[in-house]
């Protein structure tokens, strides 16, 4: 018996056949959906006194530290692996250990500060993940794997000298440096290289680290003509130390020097409170152009996360945190990057600020 199909339900279906159509071919000239991101993963490892007498310094690190793997997250997610050192090399190690037991970290950051590695470097343990620190001083490390990041205090020192002599013309120079081992290394590499390139040192004084005698050694700058006072100290010391010395009125128009330091929102704000109404120029070593690309970048993102400015040293640890994390990331897209030095030396370059009516102005 033949099946007859009503005109309704002729008309209806050709309807929904027709409206289906339409409906593939106006979701057909839609844009299509890319395709999801392979999403990378690893971990790598922090050694930082979380604790104790650096906690502030570890405090500093880890926010540089976060901002490395915040800007890399477009390109996979990292776990930061953290381990409080207490503030001791003792703890630093038990730190290592934990990490390196526990987890595969693609690099480990820290120790701080950098003589903690001490216990770790002379360890027995095979060690073939990559640490990176932050030396003040130049070290050379026994293990390939343990990388320095830092600023060269001879770099900057010599750069200082240069500067001073080529490009200000000043002769008579006085050194004014801490009683520390420290400051005694940059102030005597300073004075050598000066008086290499002609320059005259006419006072070299050390201060007590609680300083209680600058009065005394700036009665005995008094007698000379002083062009530049060179002080190779912390950015709180040497506020102070300057504060103190252009309270005095024999000593006029002098330049005053100072490592990368100095570069720091704590010496500005020390500095222009006091300083206001009267000129001063200042000249420190630094390795950041405010006015590039990798700083502005950096600036930003940290401000975006923290509602506040960073400081050189979070840039240092940034900036290493980053060069390892993009080296994985290269590594995973099948460009294998190798390291040909276990030493990230950075250029230094003169700075000139002045604090002028309570403001500082950069004039170079």
């Amino acid at each position: 018996m033949k099946k007859e199909f009503s005109p309704l339900i002729i008309i209806l279906s050709v309807f929904f056949i027709l409206t289906v159509n339409a409906f593939s071919q106006e979701a057909s000239t839609e844009e299509p959906e890319p395709p999801s991101r392979p999403e990378y993963y690893g971990s790598f490892g922090c050694i930082l006194p979380l604790t104790g007498e650096y906690a502030k310094l570890g405090e500093m690190a880890l926010k540089g530290v976060r901002t490395a793997v915040e800007n890399m997250r477009n390109y996979g997610e990292y776990e930061i692996v953290l381990r409080d050192s207490m503030s001791t090399k003792e703890g630093a190690y038990i730190a290592f250990n934990e990490i390196v037991s526990s987890s595969n970290p693609i690099f480990i950051v820290g120790p701080l500060p950098s003589n903690h590695i001490e216990d770790i470097e002379t360890s027995g343990s095979s060690m073939n993940v990559p640490i990176v620190i932050f030396p003040v001083l130049g070290r050379v490390n026994s293990r390939k794997n343990i990388y320095n990041y830092y600023l060269p205090l001879n770099k900057q020192t010599k750069t200082l000298a240069d500067y001073s002599l080529k490009e200000l013309n000043l002769k008579n120079f006085a050194i004014l440096s801490p009683d520390t081992a420290l400051g005694s290394n940059i102030s005597r590499t300073f004075k050598e290289y000066l008086r290499r390139k002609g320059g005259k040192v006419v006072y070299d004084g050390v201060y007590a680290t609680d300083l209680h005698d600058i009065d005394i050694h700036i009665q005995w700058m008094q007698a000379y003509k002083l062009d530049a006072i060179f002080i190779p100290d912390g950015a709180e010391n040497s506020s102070y130390v300057i504060k103190k010395i252009i309270s005095d009125d024999d000593i006029a128009n002098v330049i005053f020097l100072g490592p990368n330091t100095w570069n720091s929102s704590i010496f500005y704000e020390l500095s222009k409170n006091d300083f206001d109404g009267i000129l001063y120029k200042i000249v420190f070593t630094d390795f950041i152009d405010t006015r590039g690309e990798d700083w502005i970048k950096f600036s930003n993102l940290y401000y975006s996360l923290y509602n506040e400015r960073p400081n050189t040293f979070q840039f240092q640890v940034y900036s290493a945190s980053l060069f390892f994390l993009e080296k994985d990331i290269r590594k995973r897209l099948g460009e294998v990057v190798k390291l040909t030095s276990n030493e990230f030396s950075i250029n230094p370059k003169p700075l000139i600020f002045t604090i002028e009516d309570g403001d500082v102005v950069r004039l170079k």
